[in-house]
């Protein structure tokens, strides 16, 4: 479910439940700055239930250079299709 760019974390979180999302996958432009992405993606990891995924990706991804607990820091599309065969493997009744 495609939400707009600037979308609030709430309402990120709010879609999320409503639709009962496993995973939240978002993407940073390199205009994006390193410290409102993480930041950002801190807050959102709060906000979301641990069970809900959070996935980050994009040119603006690539500059963080430490983890963030909770969040999967995708740095090429392979790798979307290695984490999404491992989660499905996973969460078989999926």
């Amino acid at each position: 479910i495609p939400l707009g760019t600037e979308t609030p974390a709430g309402e990120i979180v709010s879609a999320a439940q409503a639709h009962r999302a496993n995973i939240v996958a978002l993407s940073f432009s390199s205009a994006y700055s390193e410290a409102k992405a993480s930041d950002g993606l801190r807050e959102l990891r709060a906000m979301l239930p641990e069970s809900t995924q959070l996935w980050a990706g994009g040119a603006g991804i690539a500059r963080i250079r430490r983890q963030i607990e909770g969040v999967q820091l995708v740095t090429n599309l392979g790798q979307v299709v290695d984490l999404t065969k491992e989660w499905r493997a996973r969460n078989a009744s999926y």
